[in-house]
């Protein structure tokens, strides 16, 4: 496990300069964790994510078992779009290309974060699939009993045990 801090000052609202530039040291991180990776399969989390009985070795197995090169959180349960904060990841060409493509394009979109050009670039460019549905809690709560049940949280969603 490998945690970094980014040390960019303020308060960070959502797409502010400071929230802006944290992305794009993220995505430094995400481009350099894979290329020092590659071959491997890595777990990419944001520091909203707390877990409980979500293992790497499932998300490994998880993303073995699919034939796809990334699993990402959904956005939400209305939305299609993915979510950048948690995704695991196998190391290839291939995905370090998509990262470093979309590092590429935040240059040209100063306005943009990261979540908002992969879902633009994905379908395409991207062997990709969520994480499965089953882990995932479909309303919001921080009641004890629940975390108790769910695997992980991440800010607005909640990845359940699949034996509760």
């Amino acid at each position: 496990m490998r945690s970094t801090v980014l040390g960019i000052d303020g308060p960070g609202d959502y797409l502010s300069d400071e929230f802006l530039r944290c992305i794009r040291a993220k995505l430094d991180l995400v481009v350099r964790s894979v290329e020092e990776n590659l071959g491997d399969i890595i777990v990419w989390c944001d520091v909203d994510i707390r877990f409980f009985d979500l293992s790497p070795t499932t998300l490994a197995a998880e993303l073995k078992s699919s034939a796809c090169d990334v699993l990402f959180q959904r956005e939400s349960p209305r939305m299609d779009d993915v979510n950048t904060g948690f995704f695991v990841c196998r190391c290839t060409p291939a995905v370090l290309e998509f990262f470093t493509a979309v590092r590429s394009e935040l240059e040209s979109h100063p306005e943009e974060n990261e979540q908002m050009v992969v879902n633009g670039r994905i379908s395409d460019k991207c062997n990709f699939r969520e994480i499965e549905r089953a882990h995932f809690v479909r309303r919001r709560t921080n009641t004890a009993a629940e975390c108790r049940r769910s695997c992980a949280r991440h800010g607005h969603e909640q990845v359940r045990k699949k034996n509760p």
